[in-house]
């Protein structure tokens, strides 16, 4: 086990099967490579806790979730930096963001965060032309960019 200092929990103890590597750091994040994924409470959410920095934590969903029609193409360089084998390697998460001050919950389909569970590597990955919005409500139907240009045109 390792032991993990969080400013939200305190000292936790993690197993290094959920300690991950960023093989490129989050945008905005760039001495953060180390995080481990820890349960919430909550059957669909967890948090990214930083190794390094005890107040960075980020809060998690898996986007198919709440969205089974949410769909990209991770290409071929980010399947090489996350050593992707086969598709069950993978696991895809989006960040949530619970807005100040109102009861919105966001998040990003624009820039999922995948993981390789078998090489404990991980990477955000930015879609290119995305469909999607990058703060998408929670409680609202999936709307793709394009249908939203159509509809108000």
């Amino acid at each position: 086990m390792i032991t993990v200092q969080t400013i939200r929990f305190g000292e936790v103890q993690v197993d290094p099967k959920d300690v991950y590597r960023f093989v490129k750091p989050l945008p905005g994040f760039e001495q953060e490579v180390q995080f481990a994924l820890l349960p919430t409470g909550q059957e669909d959410f967890l948090y990214l806790q930083s190794l390094q920095t005890p107040e960075l934590t980020f809060l998690l969903t898996q986007p198919f979730v709440f969205f089974p029609e949410y769909v990209f193409d991770l290409d071929d360089a980010a399947q090489q930096d996350l050593k992707i084998v086969s598709e069950t390697d993978v696991q895809v998460y989006s960040i949530v963001k619970i807005e100040k001050n109102t009861e919105d919950i966001l998040i990003n389909l624009t820039a999922p965060v995948v993981f390789n569970i078998n090489k404990n590597l991980a990477k955000q990955y930015i879609i290119n032309s995305s469909p999607y919005s990058i703060k998408q409500p929670l409680d609202k139907p999936l709307i793709r960019k394009e249908q939203e240009q159509y509809a108000s045109s």
